[in-house]
């Protein structure tokens, strides 16, 4: 039998930087790796305007960027919460709204969101993940879609007293239409208008389950 000429394999190429290991004055040692952020993307449908609204926040001066500019709750994954927990606490702590209670109020119409609906077992799935590998930030980014139906005359009241000192300095809910031509912090533009591109089967479940209540 002939034998068959050696095939050399083409290793691959990756072009990562490693983590940093660093220690601590405690001598602990700490790993400088990429940072997970949540970013919600809280939209609420209010049936007597057959309206939807996004849910906003002013950059205060205690924020490292973007001081002044509108934008999306986000912020980092903190120890011993899940994704979820921690998607949850950022809109609590920016926006003072609890998307747990939200059943509570005879004013909530409808929500496929398992963060809402569901008491004990909740987990909700990013509709989008952005992880580019440029410049020294690099947050691994995960986007939630938080959609949900409201009957009026006002809706779900904000506040900013669960905030860090000048972390937050103006909270609304923004028609659609006029967040879309905002200049917001980061991509939160073109990220807002992506998730109401995608999510139009959800979006028109909830306008429909809004029309049979």
């Amino acid at each position: 039998m002939d034998k068959q000429p050696d095939i050399q394999m083409k290793l691959p190429v990756f072009n990562n930087r490693p983590n940093e290991e660093t220690r601590t004055s405690d001598d602990r040692t700490i790993w400088l790796s990429r940072a997970c952020a949540v970013v919600a993307h809280v939209m609420l449908y209010d049936t007597n305007t057959k309206q939807w609204y996004v849910l906003l926040g002013q950059r205060g001066t205690g924020t490292p960027d973007f001081q002044g500019y509108w934008g999306l709750p986000c912020g980092y994954l903190d120890w011993d919460e899940t994704l979820t927990q921690g998607m949850l606490r950022e809109v609590w702590e920016e926006c003072g709204l609890n998307l747990r209670g939200l059943r509570e109020s005879e004013q909530f119409v409808w929500s496929q969101n398992s963060c809402i609906n569901d008491i004990e077992n909740y987990h909700e799935t990013p509709w989008a993940i952005a992880d580019t590998a440029r410049g020294e930030k690099q947050n691994v980014s995960m986007h939630y879609a938080i959609l949900f139906s409201w009957k009026g005359p006002t809706l779900p009241s904000l506040s900013d007293a669960y905030s860090e000192p000048n972390e937050v300095s103006g909270i609304e809910w923004v028609p659609i239409e006029k967040a879309l031509n905002m200049e917001l912090a980061f991509n939160h533009a073109k990220r807002i208008k992506e998730c109401f591109e995608t999510q139009q089967t959800l979006l028109t479940q909830v306008v429909s389950h809004s029309q049979a209540n």
